[in-house]
């Protein structure tokens, strides 16, 4: 079996509304990685809702998988 070393890649955007402008946008639970059995679970919190998109990098910082993207929590007008 062959490896590949790679990097997970967790861009966030700050156009999303927030209860407080004001708050930073920053990870409040850091970015983890950890394989069960035969899948890959990725970990994270940030301090406010946002765009969030998730990604494999190669060596060179470059996209070569898109796992996913939307909004991460729930913006105040929502609920």
């Amino acid at each position: 079996m062959k490896t590949l070393a790679c990097w997970i890649g967790i861009v966030l955007t700050a156009a999303a509304p927030a209860a407080d402008p004001a708050k930073p946008l920053a990870f409040t639970t850091p970015v983890s990685a950890t394989r069960q059995d035969d899948k890959l679970l990725i970990e994270f919190a940030i301090s406010r809702p946002a765009d969030v998109e998730v990604s494999v990098l190669d060596g060179k910082g470059e996209v070569v998988r898109h796992l996913a993207a939307g909004m991460l929590g729930r913006s105040e007008e929502r609920r």
